[in-house]
């Protein structure tokens, strides 16, 4: 998740596989209108609105609430924006799907039609935001979030929901590594810190 201080941000791509190893990238190359037929099957019953932060993060996440999305709803000097390799249309099916597009401002964000590596999605992130990377923090949960919050100069907060472990993140370079999202209240004054 890359947390601009005045605007809260996800990542949600995946660059490499498992052991670093490239996966061919697929694309939806549907027009965003025709993915409404998707979301009525996806809001059946037999979906469960399952509580996670980000779409990419496993439907087993350790330490996924209920109210962490009234949680991040931080103020009106606070946006939430999504950065990821996914193009627009399936970003915010993914969140709407979990209930946690409620807070995102989409317009701001950076999505897979827009670059491929994520350096380059979070730089378009901080321009199309007007924000300062002073006043940005990424939280994500693989190398590839550590490297394009680094390359831009963002603080990194990794959190280990993903397939990267606390160990990996932490190898990576993160600036803070959680192991899971459980202190919705750590995680926010780690946002705001601006030690």
């Amino acid at each position: 998740m890359l947390v601009l201080r005045n605007t809260v941000s996800s990542t949600t791509r995946r660059v490499a596989g498992p052991a670093g190893r490239n996966r061919k990238r697929e694309r939806l190359q549907a027009p965003a209108e025709d993915l409404g037929e998707c979301r009525r099957p996806l809001r059946h019953p037999q979906f469960p609105r399952r509580p996670v932060l980000l779409g990419d993060f496993p439907p087993q996440s350790r330490g996924s609430r209920p109210e962490l999305p009234e949680h991040f709803r931080l103020g009106v000097t606070t946006r939430q924006t999504v950065v990821t390799g996914n193009v627009r249309a399936v970003a915010e099916l993914k969140l709407d799907i979990f209930g946690l597009a409620t807070h995102i401002d989409w317009n701001v964000g950076a999505y897979g039609e827009d670059a491929d590596l994520r350096p380059a999605l979070v730089d378009l992130a901080l321009t199309r935001s007007a924000i300062a990377a002073a006043d940005t923090v990424l939280v994500g949960d693989t190398p590839a979030d550590i490297e394009g919050g680094h390359a831009n100069g963002v603080r990194v907060i990794a959190v280990a929901t993903g397939r990267s472990s606390a160990v990996e993140l932490r190898e990576a370079g993160a600036d803070v590594v959680l192991d899971d999202l459980t202190d919705t209240d750590l995680l926010r004054r780690l946002v705001f810190d601006r030690s």
